[in-house]
């Protein structure tokens, strides 16, 4: 998965680069707790591009619409030049939801070990 949004901010090239689109990833403070492992698998996500639409669709930015690609990556382009989402990236998690996420929450995909 590409995506044609020219990156202005070397972070955000850096972060494209560790995280890039399509990723599979999850975060270890959303796993399960030693207590509760029953409760739930491992959470997977998807990263998505900081400019797709649907990691904005319904967002504060956005609100109540499905914004095309031309305004998102208006509107990202206005945020980095402001110095913001920097080390954040959005992601799909497995239970349906687009969160956006802290780089140094995230790690590559790894299924749980069985004992």
């Amino acid at each position: 998965m590409q995506t044609d949004f020219q990156w202005e901010s070397k972070l955000a090239q850096e972060t494209a680069k560790a995280f890039p689109p399509g990723m599979r990833i999850f975060a270890p403070y959303r796993d399960p707790s030693e207590l509760q492992p029953w409760v739930h698998g491992r959470h997977q996500g998807t990263v998505l591009a900081i400019d797709d639409p649907k990691a904005w669709s319904g967002s504060l930015a956005f609100p109540g619409q499905r914004p095309n690609k031309v305004k998102v990556s208006a509107y990202v382009r206005g945020c980095l030049a402001q110095g913001l989402l920097q080390g954040k990236v959005p992601v799909r998690w497995s239970f349906g939801k687009i969160h956006w996420e802290t780089l140094d929450s995230l790690l590559p995909w790894t299924p749980l070990e069985k004992p």
